[in-house]
């Protein structure tokens, strides 16, 4: 089994919000970004993918652009704890 991310648009698929977290070992932060992107691009409702790009850019301490992308999952799926809790986290950080 090969460890190299794929190189978007070619070789992602729908699976592909499965495989941000492979993708931060393998080519950290910006390359699960890029799939994260081109999910939201592919498909701009997709709840799961607002909500990883918050987690990425909270881990990347872009809390103002991380709160934007929560808001967004959020407003698709106002039942994630996964969301809330990077929202959350977010208010923490920027000291709210």
């Amino acid at each position: 089994m090969s460890t190299d991310a794929p190189s978007c648009p070619e070789e992602c698929d729908s699976t592909s919000i499965n495989n941000v977290s492979r993708l931060l070992s393998a080519r950290g932060l910006e390359g699960a970004m890029m799939v994260v992107d081109w999910e939201i691009q592919k498909e701009p409702n997709s709840w799961e993918a607002w909500s990883a790009k918050a987690d990425i850019l909270y881990l990347q301490k872009k809390y103002a652009w991380s709160l934007e992308c929560c808001e967004k999952s959020i407003a698709l799926n106002s039942e994630s704890g996964l969301t809330w809790n990077t929202k959350g986290n977010v208010y923490y950080m920027l000291g709210r």
